[in-house]
């Protein structure tokens, strides 16, 4: 299952088209930098473990994670997609939002920022008929519940600009998305998914399906978002390896996860902690 890493045990979701929104234990730390461990479990542990209260967790401000992006369009089919690019690299991650409806891109941009500071190239956007507006822009196209041509669409832009190797990485909805294009493509270098279910929508992301995703993979889901926690385990029983589960002592749903408070304090610091590790061992930054 995990690939030795030893880690808090982490476990929560709602429905897939629209968020919602415990605990284990992970210090904050400044903007930018990764979160201090705190007592451990086996790295694919799926039992929650108690937690004592934590720091929020620091992401760079809204300030600088427009400082450190520009806006971007592209097209997928009739659609023009807005989208923002944050950082420069060679290794480059599309992280795909919540929703469609009531969720935009802007979710994701703290943990783009942190990542790009990182060292990767990142791009978050919107789907078709999403229009957040001022500096997230407006993609055109009508709201559609199948995300797959959107996160192939963000994957083949992402490339043009540069990155040679991309990692998928969604949640809810965008995580289904990209599970599905990483089973279609053999060159999708890594896939992580934050509060993915396997039937929702036009998705049936059955054993069938997690046997063709052959790159490393990321489950993420929270104990108490039911339905994404039993995917989670379930997709890392039937995916080949490398692979590893993370279930999270919050009923947090998806990015709901990145502004977290109260008890669940601990839960941003932890995903951050997860995702880098993750990429550290299997998609290292590379510079331009």
């Amino acid at each position: 299952m995990g690939t030795g890493l030893r880690l808090p045990a982490v476990v929560a979701l709602t429905s897939v088209l629209a968020a919602c929104s415990g605990a284990t234990g992970v210090s904050g730390t400044g903007a930018g930098q990764s979160p201090t461990p705190a007592p451990s479990v086996s790295a694919a542990s799926t039992d929650a473990v108690p937690s004592p209260s934590v720091a929020s967790f620091a992401f760079p401000s809204r300030t600088a994670q427009l400082a450190m992006s520009e806006p971007v369009r592209f097209q997928t089919g009739s659609a023009v997609l807005a989208g923002r690019l944050f950082g420069h690299g060679r290794t480059g991650i599309v992280l795909s939002h919540m929703g469609p409806q009531g969720n935009d891109q802007t979710a994701w941009w703290p943990m783009a920022a942190l990542l790009a500071r990182h060292g990767y190239v990142v791009l978050t956007y919107d789907y078709p008929g999403i229009c957040p507006g001022g500096v997230a822009g407006c993609s055109s196209g009508r709201l559609n519940s199948d995300v797959t041509p959107d996160v192939d669409s963000a994957l083949e832009f992402l490339r043009s600009q540069g990155a040679e190797q991309v990692v998928l990485g969604g949640a809810s909805i965008g995580a289904m998305g990209s599970i599905d294009v990483a089973s279609r493509r053999s060159d999708v270098a890594a896939l992580v998914s934050v509060s993915g279910v396997e039937f929702a929508g036009p998705y049936d992301l059955d054993r069938g399906v997690l046997r063709h995703v052959t790159c490393p993979k990321l489950f993420v889901a929270g104990t108490f978002d039911r339905e994404a926690a039993d995917s989670a385990r379930d997709w890392n029983r039937w995916a080949g390896p490398p692979k590893e589960a993370h279930i999270l002592r919050t009923g947090l749903h998806g990015t709901d996860m990145l502004s977290a408070s109260g008890d669940d304090a601990f839960v941003p610091g932890a995903l951050v902690r997860l995702l880098l590790s993750f990429l550290r061992r299997h998609l290292p930054a590379r510079p331009s």
